[in-house]
Order: structure tokens, then sequence, then C-alpha cells
């Protein structure tokens, strides 16, 4: 799957980012002397959100080896188109499904304790880490680009796929850190109200994809049936 896939994920992903992580990227300290020094705070902060997303490719990169290995990936492909449709359709909330996972939960909570040590802190110095803390944090639109990433069938592949998946979600948050004002709570929520028919359009997306490998296969199959049918 092609990498303009997971940064397309990542733009429209960002609505998410907006309303779920907004409160917290708007909170944190980018004012500087000048514009240039704000703007390189800025992207400290993303850019360790966006390395933390490499990161995490590793995991979806060695289960998408064995199954790309085993050469199921177009079957894998629809697996997680139906269940992208499915969530949509249906509303589920990823993040809290992930959360009953004892060992996450617990995860979570220990990543949630060095988010208010780098806060109180409340210097420049801790938004690399801020960043980088951020990037693990439950997040629906994260497991739409880890299912794409599964989807690649190669441990670096995968990782470039969520580094992409990261870079995508940068523009939005980066025009939200200079003009926050206009991100009201409302205009939050209204942005979140997208996040199912997004989830939806990428579920379709993988399905199609899936699919599409499938087909040739299945037509074949049919051909030579017809083939044998006509010999009689």
């Amino acid at each position: 799957m092609e990498l303009w896939t997971a940064f397309t994920i990542g733009l429209f992903g960002s609505l998410h980012c907006v309303g779920m992580c907004g409160p917290i990227a708007l909170s944190l300290p980018y004012q500087d002397e000048t514009k240039l020094r704000t703007l390189i705070n800025v992207l400290t902060y993303n850019f360790g959100r966006t390395f933390s997303y490499t990161i995490i490719g590793i995991i979806p990169g060695i289960f998408g080896l064995g199954v790309f290995v085993s050469g199921y990936q177009s079957s894998l492909a629809i697996i997680l188109g139906i269940l992208m449709i499915l969530i949509a359709l249906f509303s589920i909330n990823i993040e809290q499904q992930i959360l009953k996972i004892k060992g996450y939960k617990k995860f979570n909570n220990w990543l949630r304790e060095q988010f208010a040590r780098q806060f109180k802190k409340g210097n420049r110095s801790t938004l690399l880490s801020i960043g980088l803390l951020n990037g693990f944090l439950p997040c629906g639109m994260v497991y739409v680009g880890v299912a794409g990433a599964i989807t690649q069938g190669h441990i670096l592949d995968s990782m470039l796929y969520m580094m992409f998946f990261g870079l995508g979600t940068m523009p939005l948050m980066i025009l939200m850190s200079f003009s926050g004002h206009w991100v009201s709570g409302n205009f939050r929520k209204q942005l979140f109200k997208m996040v199912p028919f997004v989830i939806f359009f990428f579920g379709f997306f993988f399905l199609w994809r899936g699919l599409e490998v499938e087909l040739p296969a299945d037509v074949n199959f049919w051909l030579m049936n017809a083939k044998q049918m006509m010999c009689f």
C-alpha cells in the first residue's frame, strides 16, 4: 500500500487529533522571542509525536511480516476493512475498547503520570518529551494507521507508513498551534463528529484494496471452470 495513503489517513485523522489532543497542544509553552523560534518549538513537539508513531510501526510490521509470508495479506486487508466499517457504522469507541486490556491500561496510567510530571516543569525543554509521550496515548486514528501498517508486509515499510501517518497529522496541528483561538470546544466537537466518516472511508478503501488483489485469482478460477464446461 502506497505511503500517500498513510499521509492521507494522518491528514484526515488530524481532525480527531484536534478534537482529542487539542487542549494538550494548546496548553504547551510554544511562544518564544521570535516567530522562527516559536515554529521550532511547535515542530519539536510534533516531530516527537511522529517519532513515537514510527516506533509503534515496529509492532504491526512484525505481525504483518508473518501474514505476508503466509500469503494472507489481501485477506487481512479485507478483514481490517470490514472491521473499520463496522466500527464507523456502530460508533464504537476504539480508545475505550483498547483501555479494557489490562496490560495496556497499566501502561496508559504510567503514561499519564509521566505526562503530569513533564507538564509541571512548564518549560520549552519538555516539548520533545511530551510529544514522544503523546504519540503513545490511546487514539482511534492511530489504530487506523496501524491497520494500514500491518498490510505492508515488512517492518521497515510499516515504520515508514506510520512515519508518514505522523507527518500527515502535522499540518492541521501546526495550524492549530498558531491559530488556537478558532479551535473552540464546540468546534472541536464538530470535528470529532467527522471521525466515523473518515474511518468508514478508509475501511472501504482497505476492503477495496484487498478485493482488488483477490479478484484476478477468482476470475481465473471461474474462467477455467467455464472453459471446462464448454469442453463438455
